[in-house]
């Protein structure tokens, strides 16, 4: 099948405009992992510092119930 001139350069002209459109759908996904990523750090942080926080009431309450049953032994001792 032979093409003429004026169909060769619409065809270059549907592929280049296929290949802005791939192009810029291609920016998108790369803004929208992007941004995917910054919110996933973020969200690890904050889990990260909760975590600590957690971790941090339960040595305290740890502590707190060595305490209670010190106190305990001693109540009972007496």
């Amino acid at each position: 099948m032979s093409y003429g001139y004026g169909e060769d350069c619409s065809a270059a002209r549907d592929a280049q405009r296929t290949a802005e459109e791939v192009r810029h759908d291609l920016d998108m996904l790369s803004d929208t992992v992007a941004r995917n990523r910054v919110q996933a750090d973020n969200m690890t942080s904050e889990v990260a510092a909760r975590a600590h926080e957690l971790f941090e009431m339960i040595d305290a309450l740890r502590l707190q119930v060595v305490r209670l049953q010190q106190r305990v032994k001693e109540l009972e001792g007496r």
